[in-house]
Order: structure tokens, then C-alpha cells, then sequence
């Protein structure tokens, strides 16, 4: 419970510092104009214009998460890759899968912006008593630019354009309770998506290509599509939101022969309040995990999130 109620403050806090810049930056009320050069005076992302052009249930996006729910497959799938191994699960108490995540802009005007993006993921079992249990852990890295279409022929569209983006895994030899295997599953690809919005509504499609597929079981191709809508409560600050990505991934089959069926799907689904860069929503996913436990089986996760968009 500690853990939760000082997350709780922290977020509180952080979003005091963040409503200073929103204030600063809402002059203009009209989300689909980009009317500065934020090269220098802003590398982050602006909250009024961008949370409008990326998916927000989308796993790949670049956005601060951390959950605390149930994850109802730990057991089957800890206990299917490592038979023997002497798991404890009658004393997990909660799941918490955690996602420290942002992008810098380079460079940035109404019409294009190049820039770049980094993010560490945790997942852990907590437990009654006694210490956390690691379950997965993945780090990610891209460079990107993106094409604005406002200002250029009147659409409100955004097209993401990644030459290089890196996903890598740093959990290995006996994670799972057998030194003979190793979980990593790093890999390059790169990626173009659509983000188009309009009356409340954001919609995206993009597709991933691998060309340095290495490791145990790394991504070869991924497409996916995702819908977000909002429901402003105040202005364009407070918002009800609901999100789902779906998506269709290829992984090459891995060294040990564990990998029994390479296409699989995923589903992410939230629904909750959008408050500034801060989202507080009920979580739904479904699909394989992407970082060091790659070789399980599907997983549901169903809990509380809470993301912030810096």
C-alpha cells in the first residue's frame, strides 16, 4: 500500500509542475495548429497538440505507465517454461508492470519534427512478504521524424517516419529456473504510422519490418491499428478517454524450439479520465509479452493504470 500512496503523491506533485507549461502553451486553443519553433524553448512533447497524434493504448508508444493488477496466466506459463523449478505463487499478492518512457525533439516547427525516444519496462510479482520477483524486463530506443499535414495541405495528420527502432531484453541465464536457457530477444525495425484526428476522435494504423533480427526469438513484422476517443469534461485539459490498439505480430521462431506458433495477436484496452499529461483508466491486455519472458504462452492483465505523457 505504501508503494501506491507515494506514486499517488508523486504524480500529484509532477502534475502541479506540468500544468506551469500548459498554461504557457494553450494561448492558441486550436489543437491542430503548430505555430512555434519549440527547438529550444520546449524538447519535450506539447500536451495540447501531441497526446492527439499517437496511440495511447499502444504498447510501442513512448509513454509513462505503470499498472497494478492481476496477470491470470504467471503460473501457467512460469511453471509451463521451467517444470521443475520451485516457484512460489501462493504468496504473489499483486502484478506490476511499470514503464519509465519519453521523447526529446531535436527539432521541431508547424511542419516537420525529428527527434528521438528511450524507455525502460519493469515487470514484477509482488509478494505478501519477503522480496519481488522479477518477471520481465525490456528497454527500447528509437530515432524518429515526423511530418505534420496541417500546415501543408490542411489535414489533421501526423506521419511518423523510424529508421531505427531498438527493443532489447537484459534478463538471462536461469531467469526462469533453467541455466540453459536464454531469454534474450533483442532486434532492430523500422516503422511508419498514420495518426489522423478528428472531432474527439484519434485513429492510427503502422506496421513494423525487423532488418537485424537477432537473439532467441526476436519480432520479424508487426501491423496495428488503434482508436482513442475522448469526451472533454473541461476544455481540452480533463477528459473522459477510451483506447484500443490491436495488432498482428510475426516472431521468428527461436533456437531452442519453444516458439510453437510464430504469428500471434495482441489487444490492448483502457478506459478512464485524462487529466493534463496524466491518465488514470481500468487496463485490459491480452497477447504475448515483448520482453525477456517471450517465450510464454498469451497473457490477460486487467488492472489499474496510470500513464503520463511527458
Amino acid at each position: 500500500m505504501k508503494p501506491i500512496i507515494l506514486s499517488l503523491m508523486l504524480l500529484f506533485i509532477s502534475s502541479l509542475l506540468l500544468y506551469t507549461q500548459e498554461n504557457e502553451l494553450n494561448n492558441n486553443n486550436e489543437i491542430n495548429y503548430l505555430s512555434d519553433d519549440y527547438t529550444f524553448t520546449n524538447p519535450f512533447r506539447i500536451y495540447s497538440v501531441d497526446k492527439y497524434y499517437m496511440g495511447w493504448q499502444d504498447p510501442r508508444a513512448f509513454i509513462g505507465r505503470i499498472l497494478f493488477g492481476k496477470n491470470f496466466n504467471v503460473e501457467k506459463n512460469l511453471s509451463l517454461i521451467a517444470p521443475d523449478a520451485n516457484w512460489d505463487f501462493k504468496s504473489i499478492s499483486v502484478y506490476v508492470e511499470g514503464r519509465l518512457a519519453s521523447e526529446i525533439m531535436f527539432y521541431r516547427n508547424k511542419y516537420f519534427s525529428v527527434g528521438m525516444g528511450g524507455a525502460m519496462e519493469i515487470s514484477i510479482l509482488g509478494r505478501n512478504s519477503g522480496l519481488f520477483d522479477v518477471y520481465d524486463f525490456s528497454g527500447q530506443f528509437m530515432v524518429f521524424a515526423d511530418l505534420w499535414l496541417q500546415n501543408l495541405v490542411g489535414i489533421n495528420m501526423k506521419i511518423r517516419f523510424i529508421p531505427m527502432y531498438h527493443q532489447s531484453t537484459h534478463l538471462v541465464d536461469g531467469f526462469k529456473g533453467d541455466t540453459s536457457i536464454k531469454s534474450g530477444s533483442s532486434y532492430e525495425f523500422g516503422s511508419i504510422a498514420v495518426y489522423y484526428y478528428i472531432k474527439n476522435f484519434s485513429i492510427y494504423l503502422g506496421s513494423e519490418i525487423s532488418y537485424n533480427a537477432v537473439g532467441n526469438s526476436p519480432q520479424l513484422f508487426r501491423i496495428h491499428t488503434g482508436l482513442d476517443y475522448r469526451f472533454p469534461l473541461y476544455k481540452d485539459q480533463i477528459s473522459l478517454i477510451t483506447g484500443i490498439n490491436i495488432a498482428a505480430i510475426l516472431d521468428k521462431k527461436d533456437k531452442l524450439g519453444l516458439i510453437k506458433d510464430p504469428w500471434h495477436a495482441a489487444v490492448n484496452f483502457g478506459l478512464g479520465i485524462e487529466f493534463y499529461r496524466y491518465a488514470v483508466a481500468l487496463k485490459v491486455g491480452y497477447g504475448k509479452p515483448r520482453g525477456a519472458s517471450s517465450y510464454f504462452g498469451y497473457e490477460t492483465k486487467v488492472g489499474l493504470e496510470i500513464s503520463l505523457l511527458f
